[in-house]
Parts: structure tokens; C-alpha cells; sequence
């Protein structure tokens, strides 16, 4: 299986700047959106998935298909890069919203299908990432973070129905939460909200934004080999 983990936090805090650290053709980004990096010094492999779905809908000549539907397809299919971030993933959700609660062609009767759909989706990429037999991937979900009533720290999701009927953080054995701190960009590790790891995985409840160093960590930890940059090429 691959290693699902979540990252969350607010916008600006590094989420993205931390993917610099990785050597070429070591990651592959997963663009939920097609939005430019945060960074000019580097250009790691990516997936443009709001490409990709025009070229597949080109192909087929039918609709234009989800975004989380090719992202979850493309993952399935390719293996090449053994560490994967899918950036934005919250806005392949909203997409689904948008698509069928606002769309005049597909409404749907139910209000809450919509919401449904996006359970139902989250929960077959999670899976499908566990059963696709690839023994040394690991698939960074990165997400922002919304926060409840309570002080409770969530990925930023379609509504408390979605959060209620699928704890996406509760599949999770590692969850990050990033934050700017003065000039320094960080994540916690386990702070117990959201945050949370197995005990002695990381020396400190609070990292560096180096997602390459925390990469390492985990494939140690786990006995997964190290990364190689020379095994992967541009995403096709």
C-alpha cells in the first residue's frame, strides 16, 4: 500500500513552499488547480489536472470529467514517483459541489447528494491509495484548514455534513499542520489538534517546513527505500 498522509493549514503558511526541498524528478505534484508554484527556483514533475481533464474529455468525446475522478485514475496507473503531493485537493471537492448543486444541467434532486458524492469520493482515493499494492509511495494530501465551533482543526471541506459523515484525518496515521512563525515556517507534528503521528517518529512535536527531510523520516522509519531522482521523468 501507499502511505496516505494529510497536511493542513491556512493559506500562506508553506504548504506548497515545502515541496522545494525535494531533488528533480524526486516528486510529482499532483495540481488540483493548474495555479502557478509558490517557488522559482525549481520545477519539480507535475500533473496539471484541470489539463489532464480536458484532455481526456477530448479523447472520449464525452463530459468533462472530475477532477477527482483523474486524479484518482492517474495515480492508479502511474508509479513512477514515490513521492507524490496532491496540492489542493480541497478544490476537487468543491468542484464536485459545484458541479452538481449549482449546475442547471445536472442538478440534483436530493440537497444532500452533492454532499454524498464528496464522501464517496475522498473515501475511494484513501482506499485506493491503501490496496494499490505499491510498497514504497507515499501520497501527501494537502489540504486547507478550516476550524469548528469547538477549537476542533479540520480540512476546510463542503460543510460539517461531509466532516461528519467521513473523518478524512481519522484514516490518517500522519497528519502535519503547517504555520508561519515569525520568519520561520514550520509543522507540527503532533499536537494532538490536528496534528498526530506515532510516537518517536519525529524527534520534535515541531519541524522545519522540509518535506523532503520529513519524506526521509517516514521511509526509515518504515523501512521504505530512499528516494531516487532518476527514476521518474514529467508526468505524461
Amino acid at each position: 500500500m501507499s502511505i496516505p498522509i494529510l497536511i493542513l493549514g491556512n493559506s500562506g503558511t508553506g504548504k506548497t513552499r515545502s515541496t522545494k526541498s525535494f531533488n528533480e524528478h524526486e516528486l510529482l505534484i499532483v495540481n488540483s488547480t493548474g495555479k502557478m508554484l509558490s517557488y522559482f527556483d525549481k520545477h519539480p514533475d507535475m500533473l496539471n489536472v484541470p489539463l489532464k481533464a480536458r484532455e481526456v474529455q477530448e479523447k472520449t468525446g464525452g463530459a468533462l470529467p472530475l477532477k477527482a475522478d483523474v486524479i484518482r485514475s492517474y495515480l492508479n496507473k502511474y508509479h513512477d514517483h514515490k513521492a507524490v503531493v496532491i496540492d489542493d485537493y480541497g478544490y476537487a471537492m468543491f468542484e464536485i459541489y459545484d458541479r452538481y448543486k449549482l449546475s442547471e444541467e445536472e442538478r440534483l434532486n436530493n440537497r444532500y447528494e452533492p454532499f454524498d458524492i464528496i464522501v464517496r469520493k475522498m473515501s475511494q482515493q484513501v482506499d485506493a491509495l491503501m490496496n494499490d499494492g505499491d510498497v514504497d509511495r507515499i501520497v501527501y494530501i494537502v489540504m486547507h484548514a478550516d476550524k469548528d465551533s469547538d477549537g476542533t482543526i479540520k480540512p476546510l471541506i463542503m460543510g460539517r455534513f461531509v466532516n461528519e459523515k467521513y473523518v478524512l484525518e481519522g484514516m490518517m496515521t500522519v497528519t502535519l499542520y503547517s504555520e508561519k512563525l515569525g520568519e520561520r515556517y514550520v509543522f507540527h507534528t503532533n499536537n494532538g489538534n490536528p496534528a498526530k503521528s506515532p510516537d518517536g517518529l519525529f524527534p520534535e512535536d515541531m519541524v522545519d517546513n522540509d518535506l523532503r527531510a520529513i519524506d526521509a523520516r517516514i521511509r526509515e522509519a518504515y523501512g521504505y527505500p530512499a528516494l531516487s531522482s532518476t527514476s521518474a521523468g514529467d508526468a505524461k
